[in-house]
């Protein structure tokens, strides 16, 4: 009886593992969207099973399902089960729910709808498929990276103290940055003077006078631009003016990821980690074509990481020297100015952060029986209020001294504004008269349904009425809420489907940008109208599409889709590991890192609420730049906190 029940128990462990490998190829590698058939076809559901997943594997390639089934089976039938030994709800949960994201986004890359999960038979046995082999998948990586995460010695542990002799303290950050800076020269050469964009055009054009200037960019960087750009021009001429912009980021970029990388090495970051982020530096093109290109969004993450990096020193380190504490309060001043969003990340992170750090603070600032004891309290409090008084006090001050127009609301409503556009869609014979003229004070009804795009609220939102009140606005969010009551499904796939993204692995976010102001200034299409007035301001002259720059831009969309360095090119990764190490720090207990890591939980909840992320990944360079240094400092934590407990445990006596 014992044996016939070991073997029932073995037959049904094996026949879950089988059915989690077909579930894991078919999701990894499978075709979602339904096939083309006859009616008699569909009307018989066996018949449309069957052509549905044979068309799917098929389309897929049989050999390479094939493939991925007997990875995943041997990876089950011989996986370590250390990594599974405890099981964290936390990463149940995350696994659980992403899966279904990954599920509505397959989706939602067929028709921008969720007609395809319950299509046929077909479909909704196929969208189990997907939806098991999603949630295997993600389990595993996220059980995968917190047994990776808890591996190793502590840093400080003799030989290899960080982790690897390679990265070890000893290195410096000077020819680290220099070797980085060499790695990245060709990219310099070949965009010479530098890539634009438009935002980058409507901030010079401000500046120059060519356009009346506005606070919709962040006044600070606008004015920091047009400064380093108005010296370039007269360093090396109208045509080059943008390139001492770009010296200037391509120095800064290369110490800073040099200091970052020497922090994560004293950290004992293991060899996986800091191979993986070098690898991204030297080949991802969210560094080395964005360090080459002028976007506003690049000096925003660099204050970023510098903050995030500082932070954890804060709290990790004993001993820091007075530069430490002046970096600090200069990058969250920068993280205010750099975006106009920066003051919801800095404001609330500084305060976690002060009350992480008071008592340390406290400890490292105390001089014997200093006189001054009694207002400790009050010079740490001030520490982390200064820069935030100081930020606001100069931004405020250079809006009212330009005569700066404050930017439109409308960019905080976009999540609505979305939301009502697919309403109209979808349900617009269901809008009453008084919903009607509610939403038409606000936003164009006439047009709405016709410029709504999934992935992209800018259409939808550019209909805003700059002359709407208060009371209008006031109106139409109370027809909001009340339509969203009616049809919660319609704003939760208005929502999903622009969002999604962000965390969706299974498409490129493949942007690089490649034409100088030059090229962009030559050319009748009315975007370029802000690059056409700083050519004429500046006496720029417009030059053809260079096949050496269409090269370079070539070799970075080889580099989204090839093995490896395409995986380090999607945002998606970085976020997941994000909140798959928050699952662990919150299981682990990780008060500090759980602190530090909410700025970069906030940016999350920013582009989530931003008008796109699909074309714009600039949005999620502050998370892409600061995850691998979370990482680092969350393996240290729990090397720590294991050795800790191990030494704890009474000693068993034979």
């Amino acid at each position: 009886m014992h044996v016939n029940t070991r073997l029932r128990t073995r037959i049904v462990i094996l026949s879950v593992q089988i059915l989690l490998s077909l579930a894991a190829s078919t999701a990894l590698v499978g075709f979602y969207p339904t096939p083309e058939l006859s009616s008699p076809q569909r009307a018989l559901p066996i018949i449309e099973l069957c052509y549905n997943l044979r068309y799917s594997y098929a389309y897929a390639g049989t050999t390479a399902v094939t493939a991925v089934f007997l990875f995943f089976l041997f990876f089950h039938l011989t996986i370590d089960r250390k990594i599974l030994r405890r099981r964290y709800f936390v990463i149940e949960l995350i696994s659980l729910l992403f899966a279904v994201i990954f599920l509505m986004g397959k989706s939602f890359a067929v028709d921008n709808t969720l007609q395809s999960i319950t299509a046929s038979w077909g479909q909704r046995v196929k969208s189990v498929l997907f939806l098991l082999g999603f949630y295997d998948i993600l389990s595993y990586s996220g059980y995968g990276l917190a047994y990776l995460l808890q591996r190793g010695a502590p840093a400080s542990a003799g030989e290899g103290e960080a982790g690897t002799s390679i990265f070890d303290r000893r290195f410096s950050v000077v020819i680290t940055a220099l070797v980085i800076m060499a790695l990245w020269l060709p990219h310099i050469v070949y965009a010479f003077p530098g890539y634009s964009n438009q935002d980058i055009e409507w901030q010079l054009s401000q500046y120059f006078g060519c356009f009346p200037i506005n606070a919709h960019n962040p006044p600070m960087h606008t004015l920091f631009l047009g400064f380093i750009v108005n010296i370039g021009n007269r360093l090396f001429g109208a045509n080059s003016c943008t390139f001492l912009y770009i010296l200037v980021q391509y120095i800064c970029f290369a110490f800073l990821l040099a200091y970052v990388l020497k922090v994560m090495a004293s950290m004992g970051a293991p060899r996986w980690l800091m191979g993986s982020y070098i690898l991204a530096i030297v080949f991802s093109p969210y560094y080395t074509s964005s360090v080459a290109s002028i976007i506003k969004d690049n000096a925003y993450a660099y204050a970023f990481l510098l903050f995030i990096v500082e932070a954890i020193c804060l709290i990790r380190r004993k001993d820091l020297s007075p530069i430490h504490y002046v970096l600090f309060w200069i990058s969250a001043v920068l993280v205010i100015w750099f975006r106009n969003e920066g003051k919801l990340v800095a404001i609330p992170s500084l305060l976690v952060i002060y009350l992480l750090a008071r008592d340390n603070l406290k400890q490292r600032w105390k001089k014997g029986h200093d006189r001054r004891q009694p207002f400790l309290n009050v010079r740490i409090a001030l520490f982390f209020v200064t820069p935030v008084v100081f930020a606001l006090g100069v931004n405020s001050a250079m809006i009212n001294s330009y005569s700066m127009e404050k930017g439109s609301i409308r960019e905080a409503l976009s999540f609505p504004f979305q939301q009502t556009a697919r309403f109209v869609l979808e349900h617009g014979e269901e809008v009453t008269e008084d919903e009607r003229r509610a939403i038409d004070a606000i936003l164009d009804y006439e047009h709405l349904a016709e410029y709504y795009n999934p992935r992209i609220s800018d259409n939808v939102k550019n209909t805003f009425k700059k002359d709407s009140t208060t009371e209008d606005l006031m109106h139409y969010l109370r027809v909001w809420f009340k339509q969203g009551l009616r049809h919660p499904d319609t704003y939760v796939c208005a929502t999903v489907n622009q969002t999604c993204f962000l965390f969706y692995p299974f498409e490129e976010n493949n942007i690089a940008y490649s034409q100088p102001l030059s090229e962009r200034g030559n050319s009748d299409d009315a975007s370029r109208r802000y690059a056409k007035s700083v050519c004429e301001y500046l006496g720029i002259d417009y030059t053809e599409v260079s096949l050496r720059r269409a090269s370079m831009h070539a070799w970075y969309m080889f580099c989204f889709s090839a093995p490896v360095i395409g995986v380090l090119s999607h945002h998606s990764i970085y976020c997941l590991c994000l909140l798959f190490a928050s699952g662990l720090a919150i299981v682990r207990r990780q008060r500090e890192w759980l602190a530090v890591s909410l700025p970069l939980l906030l940016s999350v909840a920013i582009i989530l609420f931003a008008p796109t992320i699909m074309g714009h990944p600039r949005y999620s360079f502050p998370i892409i730049y600061t995850t691998p240094v979370m990482l680092a400092w969350l393996h240290e934590k729990l090397i720590v906190a294991n050795a800790q407990r191990r030494k704890s445990k009474p000693v068993r006596r034979r």
